[in-house]
């Protein structure tokens, strides 16, 4: 969730210009002024079912230590749902993102 914060001045220019949704799985939900949020609460049994109805993925991460040993699993589930993943530039998601293919690297907050 906090993870999120990193990319909200993105999320705000993009819904000045456009009607965006922020589709949230989790637990837990996370507020953002000027952004509408649906929060969908996690469920084993329909988390691939609320993936397949996004447009895009969002993997924003901070450049450091424990990121770097993320597996990359949000862009994995992402890519199994035909869903096209925008990932930070962390640990493997560049491996496992083929920019401009799969999906997009995003270098820094600009490529959001």
């Amino acid at each position: 969730m906090p993870h999120l914060k990193l990319v909200e001045p993105v999320l705000i220019k993009l819904s000045e210009e456009f009607p965006i949704e922020l589709r949230i799985i989790s637990s837990k939900s996370i507020e953002m002024k000027g952004i509408h949020v649906t929060f969908i609460n996690w469920s084993l049994e329909t988390q691939e079912e609320e993936i397949s109805k996004f447009d895009v993925g969002i993997m924003p991460l901070p450049n450091d230590l424990h990121t770097k040993g993320k597996c990359g699993y949000k862009a994995l589930q992402y890519m199994a749902c035909c869903i096209p993943p925008v990932v930070s530039d962390v640990g493997v998601n560049s491996e496992i993102v083929r920019h401009g293919i799969d999906g997009f690297v995003a270098k820094d907050e600009g490529d959001f």
